[in-house]
């Protein structure tokens, strides 16, 4: 019996002798224990109201770090709920978990005077450190198969490493949510997904769609109805693409195909990024840095001419002047006269090209494939403040917060001037359903935010035949480029419903538009192509570019802020023969719009918005 339901049977069971008052459990932290670091976690909650009357209760949740010794950082999530009579209620609220000596989470239901109903508190353990894996099973020695299977194919060598950098994990309450699953990053089902509800099924398959690694036992979980259409032709194990993940699809278990993941070479490539291997540029951060506002700071130069003028007006000007005067005891007035008018000068030219108006400027990446509509969405949002202010950042009810990948909060927010205690170290404030974060902000300071969630688009760019495509999505792109292995398509223009004719477009050899040894370097994006930085180093040294080819391309990279973004930057980075992107991809679409009303809400503030959105759809080896 898991631990979700004892808790439950003994809150039931007490519940008489608890003469009416609401009570608030901690069921779970993560996934049995297991988060990550400044990720998502899914705090689970169990609310037992025994009175006979509904009632309205906001649920506060508080993460309790220490940064540094005996420096307290406190993020707060909150959520609104309505609870009916004689009521209990399981839920899952996304938390980010910041791990320190002696964190701890509480939980607190409060009425509608701010008045503490029931409280809990649980101390943290330490985060997540390896690669885990979630197995599904139906049956307990089925599940133990599987992680033998896994941790002891390969050689000696192999099994060390995977002692090392691999954990598992028993899934048996199947989350209704795809996010629900962090911070499990391959799911091996063993149970057939037919015998789960619905939100099960579709918390499954999203988990791939979001970045996940599925891998389906066929004869432990057969299901003709579950992913049929990504199943491979001819029942091989090659990956398929699902969104942003892959699914992979096993015979059997007695086959050994899964031992066979994590041995030998394919032992680096399953486990993605262990420290070995670093981490590989992403999209999202590529394009918020070249949409998103950026503050223009005074540059040495500029710096150097002002001074320049100043000693030349202050000293030899002023001199001058006073000298044919005949009044240099005038000096010691126009000395400091000229000196304060100088460094109003300065100030109102440096101040200039900053915003007069709050601004917020959204980045959108829609993750998908040719079968399905349904889109894993992540954002990162910029808020650029023109003054001191506070303001609730709203970004919906479809998203949750996945952090501050850039670690903005601390630099951009932090007041050195105050003696609040936390102000050293902000933390979140952020209510949930919908998702609106309180964000304090400094005078010309920013703040970067991630979300991430999913949305079912009127359809997706589908491939008619091998040569051409049609926009179902509803979007229209004002550019777009289709990649394949040996080619890279440009279209200017593609509206909603238009069909795009490989054989009419612009094309150039993709071995001319890729430049890894030089661009990936520069973090332009390679997540796609799936290559660390040790590969592209390899890529490096091997490459046959001339030191005048290397040179040019360098200037290209470095001076790419100078020009309007262009889709192939989303490319550039990657090997020449494309790394990894076409192992289970045939080919690649990508599609520019901009949005004309971004996803966002300030209540209380007049503020700019301006965004845009990137399609990125993956489509199956064979035409």
């Amino acid at each position: 019996m898991t631990r979700f339901v004892w808790i439950a049977a003994i809150l039931l069971i007490f519940a008489p002798f608890s003469f009416g008052s609401d009570t608030v459990r901690i069921a779970e932290i993560g996934v049995k224990g297991y988060y990550l670091q400044d990720r998502p976690a899914r705090v689970g909650i169990i609310l037992l109201h025994p009175s006979a009357e509904s009632i309205a209760v906001d649920l506060r949740i508080r993460v309790h770090s220490f940064p540094v010794p005996h420096v307290e950082r406190i993020d707060t999530f909150s959520q609104h709920l309505q609870l009916g009579s004689d009521k209990q209620r399981l839920i899952s609220v996304p938390v980010l978990l910041q791990a320190s000596q002696g964190a701890s989470v509480e939980v607190d239901e409060l009425d509608g005077s701010r008045q503490v109903l029931s409280h809990d508190a649980m101390f943290l353990e330490a985060p997540l450190q390896s690669h885990l894996i979630g197995i599904l099973c139906a049956k307990p020695d089925i599940c133990q198969q599987v992680q033998s299977q896994v941790s002891f194919s390969g050689t000696s060598w192999d099994q060390t490493e995977k002692g090392k950098y691999l954990k598992f994990v028993t899934i048996e309450n199947l989350p209704e949510a795809s996010w629900e699953y962090s911070p499990v990053r391959t799911l091996i089902v063993a149970r057939p997904p037919w015998q789960m509800e619905a939100p099960q099924r579709d918390a499954l398959e999203n988990f791939a769609r979001q970045g996940g690694i599925l891998i389906l036992l066929d004869d432990q979980a057969h299901d003709p109805s579950f992913l049929s259409a990504y199943r491979p032709a001819g029942g091989g194990v090659s990956p398929s693409t699902l969104g942003r993940g892959k699914v992979f699809f096993v015979q059997s278990l007695t086959s050994n195909v899964l031992g066979g993941f994590y041995a030998g070479a394919n032992l680096g490539r399953s486990v993605a990024d262990w420290s070995s291997s670093g981490r590989t540029n992403d999209e999202l951060s590529w394009i918020r840095r070249r949409f998103s506002f950026h503050f223009q700071f005074p540059t040495f130069l500029w710096l150097l001419i002002w001074l320049s003028a100043y000693l030349l007006i202050a000293g030899v000007g002023n001199f001058i002047v006073l000298r044919k005067l005949n009044r240099r005891e005038w000096g010691w007035i126009t000395l400091p006269c000229i000196s304060l008018l100088f460094a109003a000068a300065m100030y109102l030219s440096s101040v200039s090209s900053r915003p007069r108006l709050l601004r917020a400027d959204d980045v959108t990446l829609n993750w998908m494939d040719e079968f399905s509509p349904v889109a894993f969405i992540e954002r990162g949002d910029r808020v650029s403040s023109n003054r001191r202010q506070t303001i609730n950042f709203g970004a919906g009810e479809n998203v949750i917060l996945m952090g501050d990948r850039n670690g903005t909060g601390n630099a951009m927010s932090a007041d050195p001037f105050s003696d609040e205690a936390g102000d050293a170290f902000r933390g979140w404030n952020v209510h949930l359903n919908p998702t609106a974060v309180e964000l304090p902000m400094l005078q010309w300071s920013f703040r970067d935010l991630e979300f991430a969630g999913l949305a079912k688009l009127p359809g997706t760019v589908r491939r008619l035949d091998q040569n051409r495509l049609r926009n179902e999505t509803g979007q229209n792109f004002r550019q777009a480029i289709y990649v394949d292995r040996g080619s890279v398509y440009r279209f200017s223009s593609v509206p909603d419903g238009a069909v795009l004719d490989l054989s009419a477009a612009e094309k150039r050899p993709f071995n001319k538009v890729s430049r890894s040894s030089i661009f990936a370097l520069m973090d332009f994006p390679t997540s796609v192509a799936e290559v660390s930085r040790d590969e592209i180093a390899a890529s490096r040294a091997a490459s046959s570019d001339s030191k005048d080819d290397a040179s040019a391309d360098s200037v290209e990279a470095k001076n790419v802020g100078q020009h309007p973004f262009d889709l192939i930057e989303l490319i550039q980075g990657w090997p020449p023969d494309g790394g990894h992107a076409f192992d289970a991809r045939s080919g690649v679409f990508f599609g520019l719009e901009d949005e004309p009303h971004p996803p966002i809400s300030i209540p209380g503030k007049q503020f700019l918005a301006e965004g845009c959105s990137v399609t990125i759809v993956s489509y199956e080896r064979q035409p």
